[in-house]
């Protein structure tokens, strides 16, 4: 009996009866399935079907994997026929392993996602290793792929109708435990050598033509018709009120698992599959998602350093704010040794007896050794001098206050910082180059601009003081990248790109509260359109303060096009700045956040601004589409005009940098969705919205400047 040896894939005879197929991809650290892979795959079944073996044990060659799918990063440049040929070839492969006279058992003891885990399903059993690496999940749904190799029938005959729809809609993953549980695998062992274990001494083929009948609810409602009809009725409401629209995956998904409980043939099932990829990949939500994940990559790639240039290995830090401490925080734990300079004694003790909470915190939780605490706390030098930014590489300064008193610190520190530090303003509306002018040091003024608070935020700007992007811009960079942003080079303009291009949206949330729409209905409308948060989560959560500045700041800048509502400068001098005053826009009770009532009605009394206009009564999916094109027009004129003013050069960078900060990604940014709508279609809406609501609304070039 001859052992078969590929390029991808191997064979070892494990014990009598017994031998195992190693995969082992040389070019993919994850394993990855493509179709060399997948031909290995299936002449290796070949070969062992009749050479008399009563087991196959399905495992990986790689440490910490079992096996992936489909990735953007291999499919972004795919043609629908490449999709397509690639699903049937992965179908047939599953079909042939579950279909074989062999009884097959795949040992997972790492990551098994997406057509990995659809491969592991196509086997009789599945063993888990009792290891942290080991996870189940499908994380290309984050990118709008869905099951395609027989997982959306063979998923729901293992663990169930809610089970499988949390692992798709909610993106569960599943540890080894949680597996187990779920019954998703058969075991959890410790380590597996050569012997299988006891429970499969005397295997048998698996009928994977049942659903299970463990639990009440599979038992009631899963395996009864009236109950999936429930079920299924539920899941598509959720749908409607959860899921954004424009997301095809989903619904399909839906369709799919009424074939799976209508017992449909495997090929009908398989058919469905394809039927059901080929609408995806021909959608816009997958061209957007492919090109803007692309471009988030390339957006947090490490550019390398001019040699002889020093990566920074110590942060300086001015400010006792939030973003200071969270600064703090990311730079620990990366082993950044840090100075933290406060303008006094006060202000200094708060902020360090809150890093230390923080660390005692997580002690607590155990997701961090007392060691390992104490160690990151001594990398943190305070002072309210500066003792300790002699060598210092980075000094971001995250402190408000007038320009004029920031230059002031900034000479004041060029004179105790090393040569080579970079000096990084943090302020959102810091004009760069005027401050690089008035410090007299150009080369070593680098803006930094976080617009998302940085504990959920994913993007920066890098704004150098030069025209060319200096070394001390890539060193800034270099670092921001190594903390886990994507970084993005912007034009030195008031506000920059993505505060700039929000705003106007974020003002228009105060006329249609002032126009008697709810807050609760103003968030929800635009999760349902695709954002990460609800516009008046996002202001809560950024800073209401904040906000209110940024307006002060920028309101130059937009003339006379949109006038500024007063409710936010209102709702500042409340003390109603948002999630860290635990009231803004919402209120904060535990885990929940409830609509705030008295924003509403300081809002609807004595805010000034645009003209406001009574909402008559919509039903739902009206005043949805209401919210909905009043904020999204204005978002997209707003980064038709940065990009007119080369704040930045490409479209694609712009699009990456509003959906960073929380604009639907499977809309393709600001810019993709006007596209898809098409010029003269988007200039139609926009002078139809003028004509109801104001010159605001007008294409660019019939704006007022």
């Amino acid at each position: 009996m001859a052992l078969f040896q590929g390029k991808y894939v191997r064979t070892v005879r494990l014990d009598d009866g017994v031998v195992g197929l190693v995969l082992d991809h040389p070019a993919s650290a994850d394993n990855a399935l493509d179709l060399a892979m997948l031909d290995d795959i299936e002449r290796a079944l070949d070969a062992l079907a009749n050479d008399g073996y009563r087991l196959l044990i399905l495992q990986s060659g790689k440490r910490g994997v079992f096996c992936t799918g489909s990735s953007f990063a291999r499919c972004k440049d795919w043609t629908p026929e490449q999709f397509q040929r690639w699903c049937e070839r992965g179908q047939q492969v599953c079909r042939k392993l579950a279909e074989s006279a062999l009884i097959s058992v795949a040992v997972i003891g790492g990551t098994c996602h997406d057509e990995g885990l659809e491969l592991a399903l196509a086997c009789d059993y599945r063993v888990a290793l009792d290891q942290d690496a080991v996870e189940f999940g499908f994380p290309a749904q984050n990118w709008g792929m869905l099951p395609c190799w027989g997982g959306t029938f063979r998923l729901p005959r293992r663990i169930g109708l809610a089970a499988s729809l949390s692992a798709w809609m909610y993106g569960d993953r599943f540890t080894a435990e949680d597996a187990w549980v779920a019954d998703l695998v058969d075991e959890i062992m410790d380590d597996f050598n050569s012997e299988p274990p006891s429970f499969l001494e005397s295997p048998r083929k698996r009928d994977l033509t049942t659903f299970p009948t463990q639990t009440w609810r599979q038992r009631w409602l899963e395996n009864t018709r009236p109950g999936r009809w429930f079920m299924m009725r539920g899941y598509e409401r959720m749908l409607r009120t959860r899921i954004p629209d424009a997301t095809p995956n989903f619904p399909l998904l839906i369709e799919r698992l009424r074939e799976t409980y209508a017992l449909q043939p495997i090929e009908a099932c398989e058919a469905g599959e394809r039927s059901a990829l080929a609408k995806v990949v021909a959608s816009p939500m997958m061209r957007h998602l492919l090109r803007l994940l692309n471009r988030r990559e390339r957006l947090r790639e490490r550019v390398p350093l001019k040699a002889g240039a020093k990566k920074a290995r110590k942060v300086g830090i001015l400010g006792t704010g939030d973003t200071a401490i969270i600064i703090v925080m990311k730079c620990v734990v990366l082993d950044y040794e840090i100075a933290l300079q406060a303008r006094d004694e006060a202000g200094l003790g708060a902020v360090v007896m809150r890093i230390a909470e923080y660390f005692s915190q997580t002690v607590q939780a155990q997701t961090m050794t007392m060691a390992d605490s104490k160690k990151m706390m001594n990398r943190i030098k305070a002072t309210v001098a500066w003792k300790h930014f002699g060598d210092v590489d980075i000094l971001f300064d995250t402190t408000e206050g007038e320009e004029a008193e920031r230059i002031a610190i900034y000479q004041q520190a060029i004179k105790h910082l090393p040569a080579r530090a970079v000096i990084a303003p943090m302020h959102p509306t810091c004009e760069v180059a005027a401050a690089a002018k008035a410090v007299g040091q150009p080369a070593r003024i680098v803006g930094v601009r976080a617009h998302e608070p940085w504990d959920i935020g994913t993007l920066v700007e890098i704004v150098p003081a030069t025209v060319t992007v200096s070394d001390s811009a890539q060193r800034v960079r270099d670092f921001a990248t190594s903390i886990g942003f994507s970084c993005l080079n912007v034009a030195d303009r008031v506000g920059g790109l993505t505060l700039r291009v929000w705003l106007p949206c974020f003002n228009e949330v105060g006329v249609l509260i002032r126009e008697g729409v709810r807050i609760a209905d103003i968030d929800a409308a635009m999760i349902c359109f695709g954002m990460k948060k609800g516009p008046c989560e996002w202001m809560d959560r950024y800073g209401l303060d904040r906000i209110a500045n940024a307006i002060r700041d920028l309101q130059p800048v937009f003339g006379e096009r949109i006038r500024f509502e007063t409710g936010f400068t209102l709702m500042a001098m409340r003390g109603w700045r948002g999630e860290f005053a635990e009231q803004g826009f919402f209120r904060r009770g535990g885990l929940r956040l409830r609509p705030n009532l008295e924003c509403q009605r300081l809002w609807q009394t004595q805010s000034q601004g645009e003209p406001a206009l009574p909402i008559p009564v919509l039903s739902r999916d009206e005043l949805y589409a209401l919210i909905r094109d009043r904020l999204v027009t204005l978002t997209v004129l707003e980064a038709q005009r940065c990009l007119a003013e080369r704040i930045v050069d490409d479209a694609d960078d712009l699009d990456c940098a509003i959906s960073l900060t929380g604009w639907a990604t499977h809309r393709g940014g600001p810019l993709g969705y006007a596209a898809d709508i098409g010029v003269e279609a988007f200039a139609k809406r926009c002078r139809e919205l003028a004509a109801k609501h104001g010159p605001r609304y007008l294409p660019i070039g019939e704006q007022r400047s």
